[in-house]
Protein backbone atom coordinates (compact mmCIF):
# COMPACT_ATOMS: atom_id res chain seq x y z
CA UNK A 1 0.00 0.00 0.00
CA UNK A 2 1.35 3.49 -1.41
CA UNK A 3 0.14 6.56 1.04
CA UNK A 4 0.55 10.26 0.10
CA UNK A 5 -1.66 12.20 2.26
CA UNK A 6 -1.54 10.69 6.36
CA UNK A 7 -4.83 10.55 7.64
CA UNK A 8 -4.83 13.69 9.32
CA UNK A 9 -4.20 15.74 6.30
CA UNK A 10 -0.31 15.81 6.09
CA UNK A 11 1.20 15.56 2.64
CA UNK A 12 4.07 13.62 2.42
CA UNK A 13 7.31 14.14 0.64
CA UNK A 14 8.12 10.88 0.31
CA UNK A 15 5.53 8.06 0.09
CA UNK A 16 4.98 5.87 2.84
CA UNK A 17 5.15 2.38 1.68
CA UNK A 18 3.88 -0.54 3.70
CA UNK A 19 3.65 -4.40 3.31
CA UNK A 20 3.38 -7.39 4.31
CA UNK A 21 5.91 -10.80 4.39
CA UNK A 22 5.34 -14.27 5.26
CA UNK A 23 8.28 -16.75 5.52
CA UNK A 24 7.54 -20.40 5.94
CA UNK A 25 7.53 -23.45 5.36
CA UNK A 26 3.86 -24.69 4.84
CA UNK A 27 2.49 -26.40 1.47
CA UNK A 28 -0.92 -24.41 2.29
CA UNK A 29 -2.34 -21.53 -0.11
CA UNK A 30 -0.81 -18.09 0.51
CA UNK A 31 -4.43 -17.06 1.51
CA UNK A 32 -4.85 -20.05 4.14
CA UNK A 33 -1.45 -19.00 5.43
CA UNK A 34 -2.48 -15.59 6.10
CA UNK A 35 -5.27 -16.57 7.85
CA UNK A 36 -3.65 -18.74 10.03
CA UNK A 37 -1.47 -16.44 11.06
CA UNK A 38 -4.26 -13.48 12.01
CA UNK A 39 -6.03 -16.21 14.22
CA UNK A 40 -2.60 -17.11 15.67
CA UNK A 41 -2.19 -13.20 17.34
CA UNK A 42 -6.45 -13.40 17.83
CA UNK A 43 -5.89 -16.62 20.16
CA UNK A 44 -2.11 -14.98 21.59
CA UNK A 45 -4.37 -11.44 22.26
CA UNK A 46 -7.09 -14.26 24.71
CA UNK A 47 -4.41 -15.64 26.35
CA UNK A 48 -3.11 -12.49 27.54
CA UNK A 49 -6.54 -11.56 28.83
CA UNK A 50 -7.05 -14.65 30.87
Amino acid sequence: MKRIIRRDGQILLIPEVEFESYWTSLTNKPEEIIELYHHHGTSEQFHSEL
